[in-house]
């Protein structure tokens, strides 16, 4: 067992007896608070499910959620959600005969959720961005014929004319949001097919003729 005791000691002899007494407390075994979720980061509104995994005896335990609602809770498995971004503390106190017998704690980080925009611009097949976009910590682009990057603004240069999608995909942990646009390049260099032409004679020291279809 495990709490205050009363300890005594009496001697005693043919002229009679004296009693000392002590009071001592012996603490229980610690126990192993842990604590768990699917995650500790995520963007506002930010729902999170806490999750009691310690190990160790203990009989009650609390939860204090600062920053979140509640703020406090006596579950096993509390449900708090984060309405603004920033880092918030959780902490885990386990007690045994209402005595803390463990305590852990762990950082809550919350985000803004991002917003993606860009423009681009154009200059023959070369393409140009301009990234926009706010709260974001990176970035995934998909510029349409099949090239992706994670630079900010990438400058990619396509092969051929076309309508190309581009995306953009403005991420947090937890979160994201993407926004894609349409661009139509243009080349002013005529594109000629290999294999739609023919040129003779061939070898030749004089004239050449090309011959298309």
């Amino acid at each position: 067992e495990f709490g205050s005791f009363l300890i005594s000691l009496i001697v005693s002899n043919d002229c009679g007896s004296d009693t000392l007494s002590q009071s001592v407390f012996i603490s229980p075994p610690p126990a192993n608070p842990t604590i768990l979720a699917n995650t500790f980061d995520g963007c506002s509104p930010f729902e999170l499910t806490l999750f009691d995994a310690s190990q160790g005896v203990y009989d009650s335990l609390y939860w204090s959620l600062e920053g979140g609602s509640p703020g406090e809770s006596f579950e096993s498995g509390p449900v708090v959600i984060y309405d603004n971004p920033g880092e918030y503390l959780v902490h885990l106190q386990l007690f045994r005969s209402g005595i803390q017998n463990g305590l852990a704690e762990q950082i809550i980080r919350v985000f803004e959720p991002p917003l993606a925009d860009f423009e681009t611009s154009l200059n023959e097949l070369s393409l140009s961005t301009t990234n926009l976009s706010e709260a974001a910590q990176s970035f995934l682009w998909n510029l349409g014929d099949d090239t992706e990057s994670n630079d900010f603004e990438p400058v990619h240069l396509y092969q051929t004319s076309g309508d190309y999608e581009v995306t953009l995909l403005a991420i947090n942990p937890g979160c994201s949001d993407s926004l894609s646009q349409l661009v139509s390049v243009i080349s002013s260099t005529l594109e000629l097919s290999a294999t739609a032409f023919k040129l003779y004679p061939n070898p030749t020291s004089g004239d050449i003729w090309l011959e298309g279809p």
